[in-house]
């Protein structure tokens, strides 16, 4: 009777295994499918948009944050200008901001944040687009794209600081949703905190907080908050991750092929840079988040071998459940 009701057991627990595994299967063969058919009735006029967009963000480090470990990436877009506080603006001024509100690059940023928009209500759980003026530059919008885990993460390691400067208890996903609802998120909430913001961009806590003693210092700002024993380097300076010859020759070949006609485009993921930020180039921190974003690099261009561009972003992006 015991040997039955054993066996009864394990019978039991065998279905109950099965029965999951065959609804993940199902589950995953669904989404597959929902999501072909929401990428095969895209546009091409879309489709072109979309690739261009993400293509020109993946140059600005965005890779890192849909694939990566980095919370967030920025990018800057520009709109005409004619005025600063009421008056007109120099010649050279107005010039520099027509160049670039109307230059081709500016344009396919805004046409794919347009089409990425309309489908924000299929995103993945894990990411979201913010726009919102730029604090430090009046001309330009800022497009933030957030990876909410590594965002929340980064903050829950280093909630002292965060409490610190925005004098309030934190709680990092109520800090998040309150920017999702609309707040601005460096204006309003990180309050142009540079040590906050390169935090939550990825350059680590010292690089960070060292670029907002420099950069305090420098504006002499006489508002400059305790740093907790941070000491900057006489070496902390414009870093890049790797030999600035091998970023000089991948920026030259990302931009001979943004020059290809469209039927050839799709980024050209063995040219990836690392993120480039103020840092020590010596300290622990620095050469830790080389390791962490070289590592993510490899597995990026593992991703996206042999693998159509657009339809790799969208799929990790997009999510359709039942």
């Amino acid at each position: 009777m015991v040997r039955l009701k054993k066996i009864n057991f394990i019978f039991f627990i065998t279905l109950l295994f099965f029965l999951f595994a065959f609804q993940k299967v199902y589950l995953l063969k669904n989404q597959t499918k929902h999501f072909d058919d929401f990428y095969n009735k895209l546009s091409i006029q879309e489709k072109k948009n979309l690739t261009l967009f993400f293509n020109y963000l993946f140059y600005e480090n965005f890779g890192y944050v849909l694939f990566g470990d980095k919370p967030m990436g920025m990018y800057s877009i520009y709109n005409f200008k004619l005025l600063n506080k009421n008056k007109i603006k120099p010649l050279y001024k107005i010039a520099n901001s027509y160049y670039q509100t109307f230059n081709p690059q500016n344009k396919f940023i805004k046409d794919g944040f347009n089409s990425i928009k309309k489908y924000s209500k299929f995103f993945n759980n894990n990411y979201c687009f913010l726009k919102e003026k730029n604090p430090f530059n009046e001309e330009t919008e800022l497009i933030i794209f957030i990876n909410k885990k590594n965002f929340i993460d980064i903050i829950n390691l280093n909630i002292i600081d965060f409490e610190r400067v925005l004098n309030k208890p934190i709680i990092a996903e109520d800090l998040l949703n309150e920017c999702i609802k609309g707040k601005n998120l460096l204006t309003d909430t990180l309050k142009k905190h540079q040590g906050l913001i390169g935090m939550l961009l990825g350059y680590g806590r010292n690089n960070a907080w060292s670029y907002y003693i420099k950069d305090s210092l420098n504006q002499k700002n006489d508002s400059l908050i305790d740093h907790q024993n941070i000491e900057v380097s006489e070496f902390f300076l414009p870093f890049c991750l790797e030999d600035c010859d091998e970023v000089h020759s991948n920026i030259t070949k990302i931009l001979e092929f943004k020059n290809k006609d469209f039927i050839d485009y799709s980024f050209c993921i063995e040219h990836m840079t690392l993120p480039i930020f103020f840092a020590d180039p010596n300290s622990v921190e620095t050469k830790k988040l080389e390791e962490i974003y070289k590592n993510n690099r490899e597995d990026i261009k593992k991703k996206f071998h042999q693998n159509d561009f657009l339809y790799l972003v969208l799929e990790n992006l997009i999510s359709f459940k039942d």
